[in-house]
């Protein structure tokens, strides 16, 4: 039997939907309708539905919120209506989800899914990273048992919390590699993401920095080829240089590799 799937995605607000974010939006959910794999629905979170979009698989929930409490709502609709799923699928708007990614892993068994490396793109030019970071990424491929299980805690404190329990779905991603010490982890190959995090001069993370040159060094090395399963991708036509990296840094990074690796293993 072959596995059935459900994205929640939080919507971007209309008062904060620039015209790149809208851009990105469509692309997100392009991404999704271009799945080779068809067997899979979407719960879209947020007032602002996009007129343009259209696919019977989305399912609309009216909610205007921040995103964290938007997820809460989502899972509140998936149990009071008892929506089946094999696996759940946290998805930012104006990130990229692989075309093939559904299709690789429609028969697993695994507790969850993830990238070892967090993938990015900076939107701008069109480069593409990677980087390693001592926890999951936001978007992961949970078992739905896991993903609604009673763990963990919101992301930031002054979110509103509106029952009485937070499941894992709706945490803070860099505590998820603590609910999934000792069970069934499969790590996508280094070529074959699950998805891009999108990167843009106008995002709320990016204007916090002095300049979007220094918001982007902190994304690891931008010489990464284009990862399998985004077609629709241009790449820019020039061969960029390789980032260079300090033999302390690579054997620290080595070391740090190791030792999540060995932390995953072990209750």
């Amino acid at each position: 039997m072959s596995n059935s799937f459900l994205f929640l995605i939080p919507l971007t607000p209309s008062s904060h939907l620039t015209e790149i974010r809208e851009e990105l939006q469509g692309k997100c959910l392009e991404s999704l309708i271009n799945q080779n794999y068809k067997n899979w629905k979407a719960l879209l979170i947020g007032k602002h539905l996009p007129s343009k979009i259209v696919d019977s698989r989305f399912i609309h929930l009216p909610i205007e919120d921040v995103k964290e409490v938007k997820i809460q709502h989502a899972t509140e609709h998936i149990i009071k209506n008892k929506l089946e799923f094999d696996y759940i699928i946290r998805l930012d708007d104006d990130d990229l989800i692989s075309a093939n990614i559904l299709e690789l892993y429609k028969k697993t068994t695994a507790d969850v899914i993830t990238d070892f490396k967090h993938w990015y793109i900076d939107w701008n030019s069109k480069k593409i990273s990677s980087d390693f970071k001592p926890w999951f990424p936001n978007t992961c491929i949970h078992k739905t048992a896991n993903a609604l299980s009673i763990f963990g805690k919101l992301a930031q404190t002054n979110i509103t919390q509106i029952k009485k329990n937070i499941l894992l779905i709706e945490n803070n991603h860099a505590l998820f590699h603590h609910f999934y010490k000792g069970k069934n982890i499969i790590f996508t190959a280094s070529n074959s993401p699950i998805y891009l995090r999108v990167l843009s001069q106008n995002s709320i993370t990016s204007l916090n920095d002095n300049s979007y040159e220094e918001y982007l060094t902190k994304y690891g090395n931008w010489n990464r080829e284009k990862p399998l399963g985004f077609p629709s991708l241009t790449m820019p036509i020039t061969k960029q240089n390789k980032t260079k990296i300090s033999l302390k840094k690579y054997i620290h990074t080595q070391i740090t590799q190791l030792k999540f690796r060995f932390l995953l293993k072990n209750k």
